[in-house]
């Protein structure tokens, strides 16, 4: 055997080493990170060179980037209902007492108060009732519209987290594709830079919908879609803004270092940045006026009532204050809320004249024209609030359920695409460990023929 044959047949068995350790390095990444999210299984990439030995050419991450892309998506799309349904869950909790709502229950039992009162016309008790139930229904509607404000200020704030995390995420994935652009190319680190970045980039997604777009370096583009570019290689070009400055809601603007914000929220088109968006601008902007139309109904139809009365202390007054009538700022007149006594049972002094009690009491079955609806009574009006709450609450959670469900299938393709099997990392570790005990005996092997052939010369 010649000198060159023997250094061939080494050389083969040195390649077939080095490729052995290469497979099991991927292998013992892959155990390592089995668990870790975001990973993507790490393969030997092998060929075959001239002289019959092989080589790894790199470890080399198993993706589907339109998959990952899906999952973006999905996982964006299931958190904007998810992120309001949360919120209206706390909105329809407002209306409710421990028996059922609060508010239809203490509007009722203004009107029952002032049955009472129709029934003794000049009871000084059934007054004071009447003052006690008034009371407890605007401290009713003070209290939802304190607690309206309470989960306005929720969202604001979760809106101003929201922003932020994205704002400081493009500045990770800046960095992160700085590291990747610089990495040894086919390396196993820049393959796990890569899903660091992966992973930045679904938790941005869940925030705020994002288009994604790589370049010839494995650095990306991101931006808003049909809309600005946050982040553009190692550069962040822009940020995000919550503005509150606009009395017709919260909006998202997006500015570059140094200048003014362009106001971007129709682009905004999923995550639970537009989730909170929809409470914010729509769901608790509806709510709230709701109340104040309800309010603004009742103090107008009552008052209308009592007001030509005659009370028990042979005067006239409103029975409600008559401005700035909201759910936040509706009281009793100072008369009312004095002396009890003020309450009128009748249009006149006349003993037994119960005219306005009565009719008073009467508007608890009496649809009126609330806002600029078909008329209907306050308690159907009411009703009507729950009832569009829970609508939109209900619609919320279904969207999120649907979207749920896709990104779950999404995120199965994902594993089988990506994700480690132990099973099958525990038999490809075999494979890689006898092979490279016989890449150890080949080289032996041929080492012993090379030994034998100099001892022959």
């Amino acid at each position: 055997m010649s000198n060159t044959t023997t250094a061939s047949l080494l050389g083969i068995g040195r390649s077939a080493l080095l490729t052995s350790q290469a497979g099991l390095n991927a292998v013992g990444r892959n155990i390592a990170n089995a668990a870790t999210p975001g990973f993507s299984r790490l393969r030997a990439e092998l060929s075959t060179w001239i002289g019959g030995g092989v080589a790894a050419l790199r470890l080399a991450a198993i993706r589907d980037r339109l998959v990952d892309s899906r999952i973006r998506d999905a996982a964006s799309e299931r958190a904007a209902p998810e992120a309001r349904h949360d919120m209206l869950v706390r909105i329809e909790d407002l209306l409710q007492g421990t028996d059922g709502s609060r508010l239809q229950e203490n509007v009722s039992k203004l009107f029952a108060a002032f049955s009472d009162l129709a029934s003794n016309p000049a009871g000084h008790t059934e007054r004071n009732a009447v003052q006690t139930q008034a009371s407890a229904l605007i401290a009713t509607f003070h209290d939802l519209a304190d607690e309206v404000a309470t989960v306005r200020a929720d969202t604001e704030s979760a809106l101003r987290d929201q922003v932020d995390f994205v704002n400081q995420s493009m500045a990770q994935i800046a960095s992160v594709n700085r590291l990747i652009a610089s990495a040894p190319p086919d390396s196993a680190d820049k393959e796990l830079l890569v899903d660091q970045r992966d992973q930045l980039l679904r938790q941005v997604a869940e925030r705020i919908s994002i288009d994604v777009v790589h370049s010839s370096d494995a650095t990306v583009q991101v931006s808003i879609p049909g809309g600005p570019v946050l982040v553009d290689s190692d550069n962040v070009v822009g940020a995000l803004e919550l503005d509150l400055s606009d009395p017709s809601g919260a909006k998202i603007a997006y500015a570059l270092p140094g200048g003014t914000g362009l106001d971007i929220t129709g682009m905004v088109a999923s995550g639970s940045i537009e989730g909170l968006l929809d409470v914010h601008n729509d769901d608790l902007a509806s709510f709230q006026s709701q109340l104040d139309t309800l309010v603004a109904t009742l103090v107008t139809e009552v008052n209308a009532l009592h007001t030509p009365g005659v009370n028990g202390n042979g005067g006239s007054n409103a029975f409600f204050l008559t401005t700035g009538v909201t759910a936040g700022t509706i009281a009793l007149d100072a008369a009312v809320a004095s002396d009890p006594s003020n309450i009128a049972a009748g249009a006149t002094a006349a003993a037994g004249d119960n005219s306005v009690a009565l009719a008073i009491a009467g508007l608890a079955d009496r649809a009126v024209t609330i806002g600029t609806g078909t008329p209907q009574t306050f308690a159907s009006y009411i009703s009507s609030i729950s009832a569009d709450l829970g609508a939109r609450s209900k619609n919320a959670l279904d969207s999120a359920a649907y979207s749920d469900t896709l990104l779950a299938a999404l995120e199965e393709q994902r594993a089988q695409i990506s994700g480690v099997s132990l099973d099958e990392e525990g038999t490809n570790m075999l494979a890689f460990q006898r092979s490279y005990e016989a890449a150890a005996k080949f080289i032996r092997a041929a080492d012993e023929a090379m030994q034998s052939t100099l001892s022959i010369l």
